[in-house]
């Protein structure tokens, strides 16, 4: 899988590489290879595809696209942040990431509409650094309720 994506690499057709990755099957797959291999090339799509299908984790790979976001410079940042809205867009509306790839599995489908567990964590993160986050996200009390997961 290497010398696949080293060969497209140096060609500049990495985007074909996502496309090979998405019609295979994972299992078959070195998970940790390919997974390295998509973070050093920026191959965010099939990152989440990864994730999503061979860890059932819808999270984790949202959490990494932010981290990459902040270093990000502002061109891609912005076709990042489109990406990361799309992954969103197919969560909330259970499709499978990357488009065309199905829905997403009845039994994962609960743990994405708790909103203690994904929709605020999403939040959370978009905004970490904003100002009135803090306000924003504390209850009648006073104390805030969902700051960090």
């Amino acid at each position: 899988m290497q010398e696949l994506v080293e060969h497209y690499s140096a060609k500049g057709w990495l985007q074909r590489v996502e496309q090979c990755v998405l019609h295979m099957d994972i299992s078959s797959l070195d998970f940790n290879q390919v997974v390295r291999l998509c973070r050093e090339h920026g191959l965010y799509s099939t990152l989440v595809y990864l994730f999503n299908k061979g860890l059932n984790d819808y999270r984790a790979p949202l959490e990494e696209l932010f981290e990459v976001l902040q270093n990000s410079q502002k061109d891609s940042a912005v076709a990042l942040g489109y990406r990361m809205l799309v992954y969103l867009k197919y969560c909330f509306i259970g499709l499978a990431f990357a488009p065309g790839r199905g829905t997403i599995p009845p039994k994962i489908k609960p743990l994405l509409y708790n909103k203690h567990d994904f929709k605020f964590t999403v939040l959370i993160n978009v905004h970490r650094n904003h100002p009135g986050v803090e306000a924003f996200l504390q209850n009648s009390s006073g104390r805030s309720s969902l700051l960090v997961y």
